[in-house]
């Protein structure tokens, strides 16, 4: 049951946000992170519901199915990033970007290093002003991944884009 539940809701998701896939999926993580105050990757289910309805239009129900593919029902806070990955997706291509990318594992990426890996197209212009979380290169890559038809052609845009 829990498989199915979780492919129908990613499914769904995914549908609802097609034509604004990068813009929604980077303005939530920006106020998932915004919520957390500990800033420790947790956040009250109650807001995190609240955002999923106004953000993604998650019913109680979805966000439930949600509670139940991430194993937390019962618990009080969510590890928000955690629960992305289970409403869009595991995105284990953009992953090897971004390990290639900070290898010290420290979280940011600074312009320099993005500017030494980045070989796109004119028409491909990364607008980047400062250094990048994990957690905003990974929502910008989910969007995109949902905006490209098929998993052939975003795994050849992430390989044509990043010379790594």
């Amino acid at each position: 049951l829990q498989i199915n539940e979780g492919f129908d809701l990613f499914a769904a998701v995914r549908n609802r946000l097609k034509g604004h896939a990068i813009q929604t999926l980077i303005g939530l993580g920006r106020r998932l992170q915004s919520l957390d105050v500990n800033e420790n990757g947790l956040i009250q289910k109650e807001k995190l519901r609240e955002c999923l309805a106004e953000e993604l239009s998650l019913s109680r129900q979805d966000s439930e199915a949600v509670w139940r593919i991430v194993g937390q029902q019962e618990e009080p806070l969510m590890d928000y990033a955690e629960m992305m990955r289970a409403v869009t997706g595991e995105m284990s291509e953009i992953r090897k970007v971004y390990v290639k990318l900070d290898p010290n594992k420290t979280g940011s990426v600074s312009l320099s290093d993005i500017e030494k890996f980045y070989s796109a197209t004119p028409s491909q212009h990364l607008e980047v002003t400062r250094d990048v979380s994990y957690g905003e290169f990974e929502d910008y890559y989910e969007g995109l991944s949902i905006e490209v038809p098929t998993d052939q052609e975003y795994i050849d845009i992430l390989k044509s884009t990043w010379s790594i």
